[in-house]
Parts: structure tokens; sequence; C-alpha cells
């Protein structure tokens, strides 16, 4: 979201490179209201009279920056680890499905048809060309294991 990306920018090296190890949720004051909200600066001017983002211990642009951070990097996790465990559910039905001579000669066609008679919401979550892809190499993979 370009809305969030832009709120954080400002914040991300600072709470990336300097609040590893400082809690700055617990230091944080959430803001009861909206005024609360817009009261606090994000850009405040230095000694030297440069912007410099407002990343002052407590303060709410730099919780929000921190927050916004953590919640994207918890939702990469779980989208990477869903797509591990869709990914390896496809690959146990790929070896479960085909795993014989006569199925080295196996049309992607049929064999798409019965990868989704199996496990429609495992072979639907990818998208027809990888999932041919994926196919052709454990295809691949069967015929050089078969061959020794």
């Amino acid at each position: 979201d370009s809305e969030l990306q832009d709120r954080v920018a400002i914040f991300s090296d600072h709470v990336i490179n300097n609040c590893r190890n400082n809690d700055v949720f617990w230091k944080g004051q959430v803001p009861r209201n909206v005024i609360e909200i817009q009261s606090e600066p994000r850009i405040l001017m230095n000694d030297r009279g440069a912007a410099v983002p407002n990343i002052a211990e407590g303060s709410w642009p730099m919780v929000e920056g921190a927050m916004i951070l953590a919640s994207a990097g918890l939702t990469r996790f779980c989208l990477d680890t869903i797509d591990t465990q869709f990914e390896t559910a496809f690959e146990a039905i790929l070896r479960r499905n085909f795993y014989r001579v006569e199925h080295l000669n196996l049309s992607w066609d049929k064999a798409d048809e019965q990868l989704r008679r199996c496990s429609a919401s495992v072979s639907g979550y990818f998208s027809p060309k990888y999932r041919e892809a994926k196919f052709k190499q454990h295809i691949a993979e069967l015929g050089a294991s078969l061959q020794q």
C-alpha cells in the first residue's frame, strides 16, 4: 500500500537499524484521538535547519512507523509460510500420483485433470503455467530416477 509506505519510509531505516533491542512499543504513547495524532509532527527541524523524521523516543510517528514495519514483516512471513506449505503439498501430490514408468508419457491435460481431482485447493493455488512447469520438472526427475 503506497500510503503506508509513504508514512513509514522516513522511519524505516531508523527502526530497522536502531530498534532491534529497544522496545519502541513500550515507550510509545498511543494517541487517544485524531487531535493527538495530528498534534505530533512527523518531521522536525534539527539544529542546522534540516527537516528530519520525528524519531524521538516514544513519539507517535515513531511508534506508528514501527507498527507498520512489524505488521508488514509479519504479513510477509505468513505469506511465505503459506507459499511454502502449498509448494510442499503440491510436490507431495505429484509424488503420490505420478511415480511409474507409464506416467512418463502422460499428457499435461490428463495430469492436470488428475491433480485438480486429487486436491482442487492445492492445485488451484498455483497458476496452470506453474503447475505444468512443476509437473514437467517432476516427470524429468522421475525419468532420471527410473533409469538408475
